[in-house]
Parts: structure tokens; C-alpha cells; sequence
């Protein structure tokens, strides 16, 4: 009886460290969260003409307006969050790797700072993307709807969570290759996995670009198009990471 209960204590004891474990990594990324939003507050109009930028480069014929008293502080609020989120990524990364690194192998640990760099590297990229390539033509796309009897007069806080969430969407979906990579280095999925359920997984992304991207068609396609093309070449990373893992094997059985 006395031993049931001594392992009921260790149980709880681990199950209380972890909470206590992802209250301290919960706590860390939520501090340097608030400390780049307060530090990009600061710098809020110089962000508002990078943001804006896009709109200036197309000479679109578009007033950016504040519809409500507080709209000019929240949307400033708005972009100072969102431009912390992106510099805080990092830290952000590093902590949920921390969070889960104990329950896995130490095979799988090795590839922990190389996967947060890339994690990072990946995400940069896909949020370019997005500002470069996708936002003026989505932009230019919407204009187009105007007519003589429609003038286009967007919200100041509605256009930052466009763009935000357009940034943030193309972000996460070009994690796609570095999941890949991870699964199959856990045994996880195989290459020919992926290639059998094609039909699945391009279900898949064009429900995850709905979900990621403003509620429109052009953005959602826009989306959906380079995660095809991610797809594609996750499924070269999973062949290579396959084929490696399976030469490995063969030299240690040798």
C-alpha cells in the first residue's frame, strides 16, 4: 500500500513539474513578447509607413481611415504586437523547443538548434514572400473593384490585420519542409506516404489557407499555390532524409 502510494507521489510530482516546467517557458516567452511590442510601439509610425508602403508603391487610390476615436492607438497597438511577435519568434521557438526537447531522443536533440535557426529562417522567408509578392497584387486585386459610385476607404486597424495575418499565414506554411524533415526523421511519415496521399493533403492545404488567410478566394489561392509547391519539395526533403536514415542502418549493421 505504501509503495502504490509512493508512486502516486512521483506521478504527481512529475505531472505538477511539467505544469511548473510550462508556466516558466509560458511566462518567458510572454516577457519578451511585451518587451518588442513596447520597443516597436516606440517606432509605430515609421512601421505604419512600411506597412502603408505597398499601397504608395501601386499609386492606388486608397485613404487609409480611423473609423473610431480609439482606432489610431489600437491599430497602433495592433502593428506594435504583430512586429513583436515577429522579432520575438526566436525566443519564442527556443522556448516551445525547450518544452518538448525532454521527451525526445537524443538523435532527435542534436537537430534542435539547426531546425530553430531554419524554424526562423523559413518564417522570414514565407513573411517576405508574402509583403513582396502577395500583398500588392491582393491589394491591387481588391482595389479593382472600385467604380465611380465606389470609392475605396479602408479601416487603418482592418488593413494591419490583413496584412498581419497574410504575413503570419505565409510564415507558418513555410514551416512545411522542416515538418517533413522532423517526421521522418521520427519515423513518423515516409516519402511514399506523402506521394499516396496527395489528394488528401492538397484537401488539406486548401483548407488551411481558408483558415489562415482574410476570408477571400484571391488570398486563399495565393496561399495555396506556394504550399503546393512546399509540398512538393517536402516530399524531396522526406526522400533524402529516408535515404539517409536507411544508409545509416545498413552501416551499423555492417
Amino acid at each position: 500500500m505504501q509503495n502504490v502510494k509512493s508512486k502516486n507521489d512521483m506521478v504527481r510530482m512529475n505531472f505538477l513539474e511539467h505544469l511548473e516546467e510550462l508556466r516558466f517557458h509560458i511566462l518567458y516567452s510572454l516577457l519578451a513578447l511585451a518587451i518588442t511590442t513596447i520597443i516597436a510601439y516606440v517606432f509605430s509610425t515609421n512601421l505604419l509607413d512600411i506597412v502603408t508602403a505597398p499601397l504608395n508603391k501601386l499609386s492606388l487610390n486608397i485613404d487609409l481611415v480611423t473609423l473610431r476615436p480609439t482606432e489610431g492607438f489600437v491599430a497602433r497597438l495592433k502593428l506594435a504586437f504583430i512586429t513583436g511577435f515577429f522579432i520575438s519568434l526566436p525566443v519564442l521557438l527556443y522556448h516551445f523547443w525547450q518544452f518538448i526537447t525532454p521527451g525526445l531522443k537524443l538523435q532527435e536533440k542534436i537537430y534542435f538548434i539547426p531546425l530553430l535557426i531554419c524554424s526562423t529562417l523559413f518564417f522570414i522567408i514565407g513573411a517576405l514572400f508574402a509583403y513582396t509578392s502577395v500583398l500588392p497584387l491582393a491589394l491591387a486585386f481588391f482595389h479593382s473593384f472600385q467604380t465611380n459610385q465606389i470609392v475605396d476607404r479602408w479601416s487603418l486597424s482592418n488593413y494591419i490585420s490583413f496584412v498581419g495575418q497574410l504575413l503570419l499565414g505565409f510564415g507558418i506554411v513555410f514551416q512545411m519542409p522542416l515538418v517533413s524533415f522532423f517526421l521522418t526523421k521520427m519515423g513518423i511519415i515516409t516519402p511514399s506516404f506523402l506521394i499516396k496521399q496527395w489528394r488528401y493533403i492538397i484537401t488539406i492545404i486548401f483548407v488551411l489557407a481558408a483558415f489562415l488567410t482574410p476570408p477571400d478566394i484571391f488570398t486563399q489561392i495565393a496561399l495555396a499555390i506556394p504550399l503546393i509547391l512546399l509540398y512538393i519539395l517536402s516530399i524531396g526533403i522526406s526522400k533524402l532524409t529516408y535515404k539517409e536514415d536507411k544508409t545509416e542502418e545498413v552501416g551499423i549493421g555492417n
